[in-house]
């Protein structure tokens, strides 16, 4: 009998500690961290009055109230259907989260609005110093993510859209008009 014991021991232990691991691990899967997201825009200096040194850099404004969506796909398929959330940043431009550990995909919610709503959204229809760059880029546009967040702990992340002169941040279009002097 004491054989016995000492010959299954070893194994009763052995079970018990793999329990104990997957529970943590199942434990530290579960676990939510907060997140504070600052969605900001930069604008460059667009001509005019000679800038002084910081106007040359351009300037960060906030997205304030602006809407976006969460996903683990890194591209967005218009043929799956998703359960979207849509979370939204404050005045200042900020969202806070809490977000287990995992890589997501922060898109624009506009993002999931059909094709045709889009290129009636952005394409130019009067202003002939707009160029629209064609359906494929705004196609490209709609199905890349805006970022990708890493999460495995609390952290602060920005994100910061890069407007272009005369444009904004206006997708698959390019200004071709005249400058300020």
């Amino acid at each position: 009998m004491h054989r016995l014991f000492f010959l299954l021991f070893p194994f009763v232990f052995a079970a018990c500690a793999v329990q104990n691991s997957m529970s943590l691990e199942a434990q530290s899967a579960a676990k939510e961290y907060k997140i504070e997201v600052l969605w900001q825009v930069h604008t460059p200096y667009c001509g005019g009055a000679y800038p002084t040194p910081e106007q040359a850099m351009g300037w960060n404004s906030p997205m304030g109230n602006h809407e976006f969506v969460i996903l683990m796909d890194s591209t967005i398929d218009h043929n799956k259907e998703y359960h979207l959330k849509v979370y939204g940043t404050d005045g200042d431009g900020i969202a806070n989260l809490t977000l287990p550990k995992g890589t997501y995909y922060i898109y624009r919610a506009e993002k999931f609005e059909t094709l045709e709503a889009l290129e009636k959204k952005y394409r130019p229809t009067t202003d002939k110093q707009m160029v629209w760059s064609g359906i494929d880029c705004l196609k490209q546009w709609q199905a890349s993510p805006d970022l990708k967040l890493v999460v495995e702990g609390n952290m602060e992340v920005t994100l910061t859209e890069n407007a272009q002169c005369f444009q904004g941040t206006t997708p698959c279009v390019e200004y071709v008009g005249p400058y300020p002097p």
